[in-house]
């Protein structure tokens, strides 16, 4: 499928409009989170929920990497970080730090808000071939070089992506136009770009939406795939789509109602699948099979204890506490301390985080049926410049 061609006017009017609607975004971003704090009131550890099961042992050489990195960001962390190294590695020594070092602070909501919701991802597991064959007909992309970082400035929301096409920047083309020829013997619009073929279009889409995974090729070698970039259009959830088709009710979306629905309606996929036009591209390395992906706070993220958060609300390295429920058990609470490590495209506002659930068959089962409701906690952190009351350019 060829590229829609611009003329000079209607490219000008695109420009204006984006360019508008970047301003006024940024000037509400610029109010910040309106209603009163995002969090409330100190709460004593003891009736933080859960935290007399909680052993932080397995969580304590995550959470040193995860305040080495804040202090990145964060210099006023450094105290802090070098008295948690120096901590004897024991449960009680490590919650006694924590009880003198945080002050739990429930995340806020409106009156008339629900509680948290609480989603989950996984690492996917994927078989695939470096070559295109019969079998494996769908490519996953490295960023392509004409793809390029649209940033008009400071006092804009984050930049966007484009195209640069005869010395022009164009919106980059959407998923229709880039998976357009994966049926087909045609050139493809990012042909010699490809780095793995897969055997499965849906398979592909949801690797995407989970933004990294581990494919194994048939001589037994493992390549990591992760977010490089995306193709700078909206995203869109093919669950609210098949809802505002009447395919589905809110209840019945999760992964794998998702999956069956689309391998039930052969002619309708690919259609459903291109109602969400942004397109992720990856990069890849040779791993083995305990590697776990990088989230967007530069770190390994580690299954059960790594959440992605609207960073809008929440910085990325904080630490939370969640009280939530499993899915497959709802009368068993999951109530853990947390590392907010990443972020996600459907992830927005104070109350909604994704939870890391790592990689194989029990991540991708516990990941695919997880939408519960929860309470989150900011635990936050004594620092001398916060004078223990202000939790300053934290809490956003």
């Amino acid at each position: 499928m060829g590229m829609k061609r611009y003329h000079k006017s209607s490219l000008l009017y695109h420009l204006l409009l984006i360019t508008l609607s970047l301003l006024l975004s940024a000037c509400l971003a610029k109010r910040g989170p309106t209603g009163g704090p995002i969090v409330g009131a100190a709460l004593p550890w003891n009736q933080l929920p859960g935290w007399r099961q909680e052993q932080l042992l397995s969580i304590w050489p995550a959470l040193l990497r995860n305040c080495q990195r804040k202090l990145q960001d964060t210099p006023s962390w450094e105290p802090l970080c070098t008295a948690a190294a120096k901590v004897p590695a024991n449960n009680v020594a490590e919650k006694a730090f924590m009880e003198q070092n945080f002050i739990p602070r429930a995340l806020n909501r409106h009156w008339w808000q629900p509680p948290a919701l609480i989603t989950g991802y996984y690492l996917p597991v994927i078989k695939g071939s470096l070559n295109a064959d019969r079998n494996y007909r769908y490519p996953l992309y490295r960023p392509p070089a004409d793809l390029v970082r649209i940033d008009l400035g400071p006092d804009l929301l984050s930049p966007t992506m484009g195209r640069l096409l005869e010395g022009r920047v164009i919106p980059y083309p959407d998923r229709a136009a880039i998976n357009a020829d994966d049926d087909s013997s045609g050139r493809r619009l990012l042909a010699g770009k490809e780095i793995v073929w897969l055997a499965d279009p849906i398979e592909r889409f949801f690797l995407q939406i989970q933004g990294s995974g581990r494919i194994e090729l048939a001589d037994g070698t493992n390549l990591a795939v992760s977010y490089a970039a995306n193709n700078g259009q909206p995203y869109h959830s093919i669950g609210w789509e098949l809802i505002h088709r009447g395919e589905m009710t809110a209840s019945e979306v999760n992964l794998y109602s998702l999956k069956k629905w689309l391998r039930d309606h052969p002619q309708q996929r690919q259609e459903i699948l291109n109602s969400n036009p942004r397109y992720i591209f990856f990069n890849t390395q040779k791993v083995d099979r305990t590697w776990s992906p990088t989230g967007a706070f530069g770190l390994p993220l580690t299954a059960g204890r790594s959440l992605a958060i609207d960073p809008a609300m929440v910085s990325l390295g904080s630490l939370l506490w969640l009280d939530t429920s499993l899915p497959y058990k709802p009368e068993r609470r999951y109530q853990h301390l947390m590392l907010a490590q990443d972020q996600g495209a459907a992830i927005k506002g104070r109350l909604r985080a994704d939870l890391f659930w790592g990689q194989g068959k029990a991540a991708e089962r516990l990941a695919a049926m997880m939408k519960q409701t929860g309470q989150l906690y900011m635990l936050v952190p004594k620092l001398p410049s916060s004078g223990n009351t202000n939790y300053g350019a934290e809490q956003k």
